[in-house]
């Protein structure tokens, strides 16, 4: 026969037991610890690969600035000298190992050659795409006039407002490169979780060629995973 209050009794002593507490509180804790550590590597790796895109961005552009110009002495662009196709794909090859060692299936990289020149009627100005040049990513679009934008994320019909000259007529065209990147980065968390939300990063940097001309490109390869188009 059980001795009255005996569930009670039970309980009490239950309730006063703090054998293996800190065993519970481990396990509570350790969850939260866990994604709260993911979490900051996570923020540390995004800081990383975001200054790592700029660094790209700026390292191809300066690399095809540096190839083969030729003079403009006329408002009518008409360059002599070439950078080839290989030579483009070089430059956006060199531009994925810098992202190492993160993952380069995020990354994309185009390369265009701007010409900015006088209207048939002699004003200013046309601003159109000479050629373009893409490693994954989406190339500049031939015979469209591109328009000035203020905002910091550029389309790729798009200029910053301050590279479109003011002057009415120009004695000779300007010539611009562009370099337009962007990349997915997929948290850790994310992924070992099995979600596939990412954060979009995107940079754009103009550069001159490093003489008064344009750099140009003779052929390039129409489809691939490298390709680009050449517009006039």
């Amino acid at each position: 026969m059980s001795k009255p209050g005996f569930p009670f009794a039970r309980l009490r002593v239950l309730a006063n037991d703090r054998r293996a507490s800190a065993a519970v509180e481990f396990a509570i804790i350790l969850p939260v610890s866990i994604a709260l550590f993911a979490g900051s590597v996570d923020v540390y790796n995004a800081v990383i690969a975001s200054r790592k895109l700029t660094n790209i961005t700026r390292t191809i552009a300066d690399l095809t600035s540096k190839q083969a110009t030729s003079a403009q002495p006329t408002s009518t662009p008409t360059p002599l000298n070439a950078v080839s196709s290989d030579t483009l794909a070089a430059i956006l090859t060199s531009g994925q190992t810098l992202l190492y060692p993160a993952s380069t299936s995020g990354l994309k990289m185009t390369l265009s050659a701007i010409d900015v020149t006088n209207k048939a009627d002699g004003n200013c100005c046309s601003v159109l795409v000479r050629w373009s040049y893409t490693l994954g990513g989406e190339l500049r679009p031939c015979g469209t006039q591109l328009t000035p934008a203020t905002g910091s994320s550029l389309t790729v019909t798009q200029l910053p407002a301050a590279l479109f000259p003011k002057d009415s007529t120009l004695s000779q065209p300007i010539s611009y490169l562009i370099a337009d990147t962007s990349y997915r980065y997929v948290p850790m968390i994310r992924e070992v979780a099995g979600f596939s939300t990412a954060v979009a990063m995107s940079r754009n940097e103009f550069s001159f060629p490093r003489s008064s001309g344009q750099v140009v490109t003779s052929a390039l390869p129409a489809s691939g995973t490298s390709h680009g188009t050449l517009c006039y």
